[in-house]
């Protein structure tokens, strides 16, 4: 098997690892393809794979640029999509699977980059489709957001009709159903982001971060950027006067340096009102599961956001309920498995009204929760990630 990562991000080796650890597939012999232009990222992912004598690693040698824009993705997606090519022309794989795709869908979409890439279409690739290709409604009603999304679905229906993918499936199930219908075909499935559903002790995370029984810890995970929202939702949490004594905010992970001004601002308003604990630096995995067992509830409250998040799933796994940005798949998973609200930042009371519920609820009624919450992360196991390909 080929998997083809084009450019290596933040959580590539959750999903080679996903996919070396996938039920039914313990005998196959693994090449991971991507592009890791960062020393730091190259050496993780040789570890991996050191680790592992099923896998082999062959590093697409260039660099992508930055991936600021989509056209700046395109583009850099494009560069690695050309490097596989010569990979498939000089060898044979039995399954090619991207694990990301939606960048690379205008090569499969144009007839004119066809001919650059037999290679592709005689393997005919599997990937999973991470954005919403117009699928779902447009988050803002501009002119502009509603002509992307209809460019997006454009792209996506000559893709699918070019006959270069065998199978594409999309983290949305409400796209893959929308896909199926609107194009007429059977390739679109439903996709799985993977979490591994590592144990942890509660209390004696809850130890660990200084935390009592009766205190309500509210988790910012992952890298702090302005697209998390982290300002607002602090302040937000503010407004919501919640009972001081009680009341902790953690936030874990590094903070962009364009973010970073208002953060501290933000960060030292809050401590005058809640106990704030800030871990200013990446986080390992190995180090990942005590904060979200320590947590009470999770925050994703994102802007302009349709996408999934590791975050909720990683509040899923350890039965934390969650709050998080309305009109995308996050809040699809909160209300159909029951474990957590949609709120926005421009309602200040609802969003209060959600935190200060999570906070009131009795005992039973979190545990019940908490088998809601695990109950979704299970559809998202990583014993199951590469079933979606097939």
């Amino acid at each position: 098997m080929l998997l083809v990562d084009p450019v290596f991000l933040n959580h590539s080796l959750l999903y080679y690892r996903a996919a070396l650890a996938s039920t039914g597939f313990e005998e196959c012999r693994f090449t991971i393809a991507t592009c890791a232009p960062d020393p730091m990222d190259r050496r993780r992912v040789a570890d991996l794979c050191q680790s592992d004598p099923r896998a082999t690693l062959r590093l697409l040698e260039h660099d992508p640029g930055p991936l600021r824009t989509r056209w700046e993705c395109w583009r850099g997606f494009g560069r690695s999509l050309r490097l596989v090519e010569r990979l498939l022309r000089a060898e044979s794989f039995d399954l090619v699977a991207y694990l990301l795709i939606d960048m690379v869908l205008p090569y499969f979409a144009f007839p004119f980059f066809r001919p650059g890439l037999r290679g592709h279409l005689q393997a005919r690739v599997a990937g999973t489709v991470f954005r919403d290709h117009g699928l779902r409604p447009p988050l803002t009603a501009s002119a502009k957001a509603r002509l992307r999304a209809k460019m997006d679905r454009w792209i996506l229906r000559r893709a699918i009709a070019g006959g270069g993918l065998r199978k594409l499936a999309f983290l949305d199930p409400r796209c893959a159903d929308a896909a199926r219908t609107l194009f007429q075909t059977d390739r679109c499935g439903y996709g799985v982001d993977p979490i591994e559903l590592q144990p942890c002790d509660g209390d004696a995370a809850r130890q660990r971060f200084g935390l009592a029984p009766e205190d309500f810890a509210f988790l910012f995970f992952g890298s702090l950027s302005d697209r998390k929202g982290v300002v607002e939702s602090l302040a937000r949490l503010r407004e919501a006067a919640l009972p001081g004594r009680r009341t902790v905010v953690i936030l874990a992970g590094p903070v962009n340096p364009s973010l970073r001004p208002a953060l501290t601002e933000a960060v030292a308003a809050t401590a005058r009102q809640y106990r704030v604990i800030q871990h200013d630096r990446f986080i390992d995995q190995a180090e990942v599961p005590p904060y979200f067992a320590a947590a009470d509830c999770v925050v994703c409250v994102y802007k302009n956001f349709a996408g999934s998040s590791n975050v909720l799933l990683h509040a899923a796994a350890h039965g934390k309920p969650a709050l998080v940005s309305r009109g995308g798949v996050m809040q699809d998973a909160v209300e159909q498995y029951g474990f957590g609200e949609a709120v926005s930042f421009d309602d200040p009371e609802g969003f209060a009204r959600s935190a200060r519920r999570w906070m009131d609820l009795e005992a039973g009624a979190r545990q019940a929760l908490a088998e809601r919450a695990r109950t979704y992360a299970a559809t998202m196991d990583a014993r199951r990630y590469l079933a979606q390909f097939l």
